[in-house]
């Protein structure tokens, strides 16, 4: 018996990618195997050209073509709607095949169509009464065929099942590299399914490199998704990304879609650290994209009910109903009669359910409403009394701005009285008192302005890699000559090694320069501060610790609150608006790090902000596979 899939044709399923510009045995031959390819690869307007130039060649009336030009038509009316001849055509193709070797390659390709519309039960059928006229030397026919059964198994729930199916055991046994990563690849899908992560993660990392970009694509998908069920979000999202923008380039949209849908997962579940609906919605919506021109196609309903619940979960109700009508109208397309019939049915059970949920819900909803509105009126409360004391202290920081003012028009004055009786180091005095008093009160707004620009969320932050010794040198440079103004010595106690952080560099600067003034402010003269760079796990520390009075307990407490001064007394009498360390903190979270205070009486005080460290920068720029740039948005308090 001849093998099932000619060494021709079998190419269109090993190197899809490269046939594209391949030859077969004759040209006739070539142009079916790159019509094959191309509907492997869904690019169905490849396919429907190379129809066409089939369709005019004079061989195609060759015996030895019928059953295999039969098929292709067949598939090709399927792919467009055209149901009714797409079953009359294949339902010919078939009786041609029948008793032949080409039979078990007609029902794999029909097989295949029928399950990538999620008609399994029919798929099935064919895909078993391929295998039972199979060959075993034919090994990638029957890798083909045992992995199309396996793949609808898991879908259907039943992955034991489909790990018999592939044999696992014997995968090895197979010589042919293609057939041996699509059984493992396969095996990998079922485990998954059994959420047996681990051991589907060494399947996929153990299956060797293939020249066939296709096979690759799906086993770094498969991948991917494993990441995401184990939480990994780095490497998950690493990898969509990279297949999503390889498939782009290649014009491979269902992989392209089926990428990007994985990538916008990264950014749609509340425990991913870069969770934002916002982004999410947008890769789905470039998946929806791709897989607009494959209309059969079950993943396109996924993408639907995707963005339908993202647009649900920001109070977008109506885009969400408008996705959810796309969704259903797509799965009325998709299916039998018989198989709607059974999800109408099923509706049915569900809204059933549904109601008697949401009235059991109603009258808990009744009780929820009373502890609600007992707790708003707490909340009032609460804001009315941080209203009155913020307007309590916004009295006393404009009383603090007051003085300054004044020093400043007295000095003014002087200039613009005695200017010319003055010295020029009177003068200079003058002017250098101005300018100091007009750069404290520069501080002073600023740290205003930034309190309100964080409280109200317009602050955006850019996190990517950060070099920690250079950000704490330029943070200690200039402070120099404060902190030789008090006899000061600052003592760097770190290394130039490449430590980086993930981290908002003008921000993290702001935060070092507020440690490291306070330090200064608070320190006695003649003494030391002392700046330290540390790892910790997988954060960094950077810590800045002086020899001052020390704080206390209650002291301690209140350090981070807003309009809470850092210490009862500093050694510079210079003023504040109690803002800076709470605005530390809050550009520190939102960086997802901590800042925290060690410190006791007449010991002096240690400050220090961690943060998660990053991957350092190659030569070219960032590694964006291994450590992808995102942005994010200073939140509300």
């Amino acid at each position: 018996m001849r093998k099932a899939i000619p060494d021709w044709l079998e190419a269109a399923y090993v190197q899809p990618v490269e046939l594209l510009s391949a030859d077969g045995d004759s040209p006739l031959a070539s142009l079916i195997a790159r019509a094959e390819a191309a509907l492997c690869l869904y690019r169905y307007s490849d396919a429907r050209t190379l129809a066409t130039a089939i369709a005019a060649h004079p061989e195609r009336l060759d015996e030895r073509y019928r059953c295999m030009l039969l098929s292709l038509t067949a598939r090709l009316q399927f792919a467009v709607g055209r149901f009714d001849d797409a079953f009359r055509t294949f339902d010919e193709a078939r009786n041609c095949a029948e008793q032949k070797p080409e039979f078990p390659l007609l029902a794999l390709q029909w097989a295949t169509t029928l399950e990538r519309s999620a008609h399994y039960a029919e798929a099935l059928d064919y895909l078993s009464s391929a295998l039972r006229t199979i060959e075993s030397s034919d090994e990638v026919a029957l890798a083909l065929i045992r992995t199309g059964i396996a793949k609808i198994q898991v879908v259907l729930g039943y992955p034991q099942t489909a790990l018999e199916t592939l044999r696992y055991d014997t995968i090895d046994d197979f010589e042919n590299t293609f057939a041996r990563a699509r059984l493992a690849i396969a095996a990998a899908d079922a485990f998954l399914a059994m959420n047996d992560i681990e051991q589907a993660i060494e399947l996929l990392q153990g299956v060797q490199s293939h020249t066939n970009s296709f096979l690759s694509n799906e086993r770094e998908l498969l991948l991917a998704t494993a990441y995401i069920t184990r939480n990994d979000w780095d490497d998950a999202g690493s990898i969509a990304e990279a297949v999503a923008m390889r498939c782009e380039e290649q014009h491979l949209p269902y992989h392209a879609a089926h990428a990007r849908l994985l990538y916008g997962q990264v950014f749609a579940e509340k425990t991913s650290p870069y969770y934002s609906p916002p982004l999410a919605i947008e890769h789905f919506k470039r998946a929806l994209d791709h897989i607009a021109p494959i209309s059969r196609s079950e993943l396109a309903g996924r993408i639907y009910r995707q963005i339908a619940t993202m647009y649900r979960t920001i109070g977008h109700h109506e885009k969400a109903l408008q996705y959810l009508q796309a969704y259903l109208e797509h799965v009325e397309r998709l299916h039998s009669p018989r198989t709607m019939l059974r999800i109408k049915r099923t509706e049915i059970e569900i809204a059933r359910q549904n109601f008697e949920i949401e009235r059991a819900q109603l009258r808990e909803h009744q009780h929820s409403l009373e502890s609600k509105l007992r707790r708003a009126e707490q909340t009032v409360a609460h804001v009315r009394e941080q209203m009155e004391e913020q307007i309590a202290y916004l009295g006393t920081v404009a009383h603090d701005l007051k003085n300054p003012i004044a020093a400043i028009m007295m000095s003014a004055a002087i200039i613009e009285r005695y200017g010319h009786k003055l010295s020029k180091a009177d003068l200079d005095k003058h002017v250098s008192s101005i300018k100091q008093t007009a750069e404290w009160m520069k501080e002073l707004v600023t740290g205003l302005l930034d309190f309100a620009a964080l409280t109200t969320g317009k602050i955006k932050l850019t996190i990517e890699p950060v070099h920690t010794a250079l950000l704490f040198d330029v943070v200690i440079e200039a402070y120099r000559l404060k902190a030789l103004a008090k006899s000061l010595t600052v003592i760097k106690e770190y290394s130039d090694d490449d430590l980086y952080v993930l981290a908002d560099s003008k921000r993290l600067q702001e935060c070092l320069d507020n440690l490291l003034s306070n330090a200064i402010k608070y320190s006695p003269l003649g003494r030391n501060i002392y700046c330290r760079i540390e790892q910790h796990g997988e954060m960094i520390r950077l810590s800045i610790r002086d020899e001052g009075p020390g704080l206390s307990e209650e002291e301690q407490r209140r350090l981070f609150q807003q309009f809470s001064r850092a210490r009862s007394h500093d050694t510079g009498k210079e003023g504040g608006t109690g803002l800076g360390l709470s605005i530390v903190q809050r550009f520190v979270r939102a960086m997802n790090g901590t800042v925290g205070c060690e410190s006791s009486i007449g010991k002096g005080s240690t400050f220090f902000i961690e943060l998660p460290r990053a991957i350092p920068p190659t030569k070219n720029g960032y590694r964006h596979s291994e450590q992808p740039a995102h942005s994010a948005q200073a939140s509300k308090p």
